[in-house]
Protein backbone atom coordinates (compact mmCIF):
# COMPACT_ATOMS: atom_id res chain seq x y z
CA UNK A 1 0.00 0.00 0.00
CA UNK A 2 1.45 3.37 -1.01
CA UNK A 3 1.68 6.06 1.62
CA UNK A 4 -0.31 9.23 0.99
CA UNK A 5 0.92 12.76 1.46
CA UNK A 6 1.45 13.87 5.02
CA UNK A 7 -1.57 15.61 6.51
CA UNK A 8 -4.14 13.83 4.39
CA UNK A 9 -5.35 11.44 7.08
CA UNK A 10 -5.70 7.73 6.59
CA UNK A 11 -8.36 5.06 6.21
CA UNK A 12 -8.03 1.74 8.00
CA UNK A 13 -10.26 -1.27 8.73
CA UNK A 14 -11.43 -2.03 12.23
CA UNK A 15 -13.46 -5.19 12.19
CA UNK A 16 -15.97 -4.94 9.35
CA UNK A 17 -16.07 -1.12 9.36
CA UNK A 18 -13.65 1.41 7.88
CA UNK A 19 -12.32 4.11 10.19
CA UNK A 20 -10.40 7.32 9.50
CA UNK A 21 -7.61 8.98 11.44
CA UNK A 22 -6.49 12.59 11.11
CA UNK A 23 -4.87 15.29 13.22
CA UNK A 24 -6.32 18.50 14.62
CA UNK A 25 -4.19 20.90 16.67
CA UNK A 26 -1.63 18.18 17.36
CA UNK A 27 -4.14 15.57 18.54
CA UNK A 28 -4.97 12.41 16.63
CA UNK A 29 -8.69 11.96 16.03
CA UNK A 30 -10.18 8.64 15.00
CA UNK A 31 -13.69 8.39 13.67
CA UNK A 32 -15.86 5.61 12.25
CA UNK A 33 -17.01 6.14 8.69
CA UNK A 34 -19.90 3.73 9.06
CA UNK A 35 -18.89 2.21 5.72
CA UNK A 36 -18.20 -1.48 5.38
CA UNK A 37 -14.75 -2.74 4.42
CA UNK A 38 -15.70 -3.14 0.75
CA UNK A 39 -16.92 0.47 0.38
CA UNK A 40 -13.68 2.45 0.19
CA UNK A 41 -15.23 5.21 -1.97
CA UNK A 42 -17.65 6.16 0.82
CA UNK A 43 -14.80 6.15 3.35
CA UNK A 44 -12.68 8.38 1.10
CA UNK A 45 -15.57 10.83 0.73
CA UNK A 46 -16.07 10.82 4.50
CA UNK A 47 -12.37 11.53 5.08
CA UNK A 48 -12.34 14.33 2.48
CA UNK A 49 -15.30 16.01 4.22
CA UNK A 50 -13.67 15.69 7.65
CA UNK A 51 -10.42 17.18 6.34
CA UNK A 52 -12.37 20.11 4.86
CA UNK A 53 -13.87 20.74 8.30
CA UNK A 54 -10.42 20.52 9.91
CA UNK A 55 -8.92 22.96 7.41
CA UNK A 56 -11.84 25.38 7.92
CA UNK A 57 -11.10 25.25 11.65
CA UNK A 58 -7.41 25.93 11.06
CA UNK A 59 -8.30 28.98 8.95
CA UNK A 60 -10.71 30.19 11.62
CA UNK A 61 -13.74 29.98 9.34
CA UNK A 62 -15.65 27.45 11.44
CA UNK A 63 -15.01 25.60 14.70
CA UNK A 64 -14.48 21.86 14.27
CA UNK A 65 -16.64 19.64 16.46
CA UNK A 66 -14.88 16.43 17.43
CA UNK A 67 -16.74 13.10 17.29
CA UNK A 68 -16.71 12.93 21.10
CA UNK A 69 -18.31 16.36 21.36
CA UNK A 70 -21.01 15.35 18.87
CA UNK A 71 -22.20 12.56 21.12
CA UNK A 72 -24.70 13.86 23.65
CA UNK A 73 -25.43 11.47 26.49
CA UNK A 74 -28.26 11.30 29.00
CA UNK A 75 -25.70 12.03 31.71
CA UNK A 76 -24.76 15.28 29.95
CA UNK A 77 -28.43 16.28 29.73
CA UNK A 78 -29.02 15.51 33.41
CA UNK A 79 -25.96 17.49 34.48
CA UNK A 80 -27.06 20.47 32.38
CA UNK A 81 -30.56 20.35 33.85
CA UNK A 82 -29.11 20.17 37.39
CA UNK A 83 -27.03 23.29 36.71
CA UNK A 84 -30.03 25.15 35.33
CA UNK A 85 -32.20 24.02 38.24
CA UNK A 86 -29.66 25.07 40.88
CA UNK A 87 -29.09 28.42 39.12
CA UNK A 88 -32.80 29.27 38.77
CA UNK A 89 -33.63 28.11 42.29
CA UNK A 90 -37.10 28.66 43.69
CA UNK A 91 -38.64 30.09 40.51
CA UNK A 92 -38.20 26.72 38.78
CA UNK A 93 -39.59 24.85 41.79
CA UNK A 94 -42.73 26.96 41.65
CA UNK A 95 -43.15 26.21 37.96
CA UNK A 96 -42.67 22.49 38.51
CA UNK A 97 -45.35 22.33 41.24
CA UNK A 98 -48.08 23.58 38.93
Amino acid sequence: MARGARGNGRIYPRGEVLWVAYHLRGKKIRDSTGASVGDEKAAEKFLRNRLKEVHADELGARTFTTPKARRLTVHDLLEASKRIYSFAGSSVRRLLRT
